[in-house]
């Protein structure tokens, strides 16, 4: 009986000879010529394949790409808008100083840190307090000498500035180059300044500049509080009744000088 792995090679053997002396070359040529379809249709399916893998691919990337881009778009943004309040905030901060030297007068700079700005209360928290020197009832001004309001509470980081548009808040005032005209300046709903007890015969006009007078010990002469916006006549029969503009948004307050007695 003949052994089936023998006959295998010996056939194997067979067609390694005939095709190196070429009697299989018209056989091999027909199979190639049939196979030949074949074979553009599976390198053509593979090529398609290859591209939608490729694309999908590609997509993901450029996809993961573009979010990493916008993550560090936002975060450069966010970057130049903290610097922006930064060079701000450092600018408030010298011409403070600048008006501090000019008037020798000392001053702890701070930080607003908080704020309750309703029409029941006016207040900021600042990041300053009995550590510094700070006490309650120092006035805190802003920029080149605008009073915005006084210590009301303090601990020993932090302390709590009443502003000027709070309804408690009362201020003595006088106009501007003319100090021996003076009144009271209070708080209105927290949005606006009054000027009161300013006699009749005393000219004032829209425009006039309010300032400060010497009268409390802790509250230097002649810083700004408003300008006046609006004068009622007739509300009262001896004294003018004036409504002023604050010079700065207290709402959006972000440095401030706490005055040090002197």
């Amino acid at each position: 009986m003949l052994n089936p792995g023998a006959v295998a090679a010996g056939a194997l053997a067979a067609l390694v000879v005939f095709h190196r002396v070429g009697w299989l070359a018209p056989l091999e040529s027909g199979t190639v010529r049939i196979l030949r379809p074949v074979q553009q249709v599976l390198v053509t399916a593979g090529t398609a394949v290859g591209a939608v893998w490729g694309d999908r691919r590609g997509q993901g990337q450029v996809r993961q790409e573009n979010r990493q881009l916008r993550e560090q778009v936002q975060r450069l943004a966010i970057d130049n808008q903290r610097l922006q309040q930064r060079v701000s905030e450092l600018a408030l901060l010298q011409e403070q100083e600048n008006f501090l030297d000019q008037r020798q007068l000392s001053a702890v700079a701070a930080r607003v840190i908080g704020r309750e700005l309703s029409a029941e209360a006016q207040v900021i928290v600042l990041d300053r307090g009995q550590r510094l020197g700070v006490r309650v009832g120092l006035p805190v001004i802003v920029n080149n000498g605008v009073l915005i309001g006084r210590v009301v509470e303090v601990g020993a980081e932090l302390s709590k500035v009443m502003l000027l548009t709070d309804g408690r808040s009362v201020t003595p005032a006088a106009i501007d180059g003319d100090p021996s005209v003076q009144g009271v300046v209070s708080g209105q709903f927290g949005v606006s300044l009054r000027l009161d007890l300013v006699p009749k015969d005393t000219p004032l006009h829209a425009g006039d500049l309010i300032v400060t007078t010497d009268h409390e010990g802790d509250l230097p002469r002649g810083l700004l509080i408003g300008s006046v916006s609006r004068v009622e006549t007739g509300a009262t029969p001896f004294f003018h009744v004036a409504f002023l503009q604050p010079f700065v948004p207290y709402q959006s307050l972000r440095v401030a000088a706490v005055l040090l007695p002197r």
